[in-house]
C-alpha cells in the first residue's frame, strides 16, 4: 500500500471516528441532561473527551498535509496528536481532584441499608404492597 493511499485511509478513518464519536457523545449528553444533571466543572468532561475533541484539528491538518503531498506526515501526525491529547487529558484527570470524591469520598452505596432494610429495621406489622422506583 502506498503512502498516498495509507494517508487517505487514515484521513477517512479520522472522519468516521469523528462522526461515530459525535453520535455517541450526543446520546450520552442527552442521557445526562435527561437525568437532570449538568456539568458545573467542564474540565473533567473535556479532559476525558480530549481524543475526540482533537479529531477535527487532526482531520484539517491531515487533509492539508495530504493535499500538499506530505503523505508520511499526514499518516503519522494524527496518531501523535491523539497520543498527546490523551496523555494531557489523563494527566489532568490524575492531577485535578474529582470534586465528588473530594466532598463525599468513595462510597459503593449512598448509605448502609440503601434499597435494603434488614428485618430488625422493619416496623412491626409493616407489609409491603408495591414498589415504585423512579429516577
Amino acid at each position: 500500500m502506498t503512502m498516498k493511499r495509507l494517508s487517505a485511509c487514515v484521513l477517512l478513518l479520522q472522519i468516521l471516528l469523528f462522526v461515530l464519536g459525535t453520535i455517541y457523545v450526543l446520546k450520552k449528553l442527552g442521557d445526562v441532561i435527561g437525568a437532570g444533571a449538568w456539568f458545573f466543572d467542564l474540565g473533567r468532561p473535556v479532559a476525558a473527551l480530549a481524543p475526540y475533541l482533537i479529531l477535527p484539528a487532526g482531520i484539517i491538518i491531515s487533509s492539508l498535509l495530504h493535499r500538499n503531498g506530505k503523505y508520511r506526515a499526514s499518516t503519522f501526525f494524527p496518531f501523535v496528536l491523539l497520543i498527546v491529547a490523551t496523555a494531557v487529558g489523563q494527566l489532568y484527570l490524575r492531577i485535578v481532584p474529582d470534586p465528588i470524591l473530594d466532598n463525599f469520598g468513595s462510597r459503593p452505596l449512598p448509605y448502609s441499608g440503601f434499597l435494603f432494610l434488614p428485618s430488625e429495621a422493619v416496623p412491626a406489622g409493616f407489609q409491603e404492597v408495591s414498589h415504585n422506583y423512579t429516577k
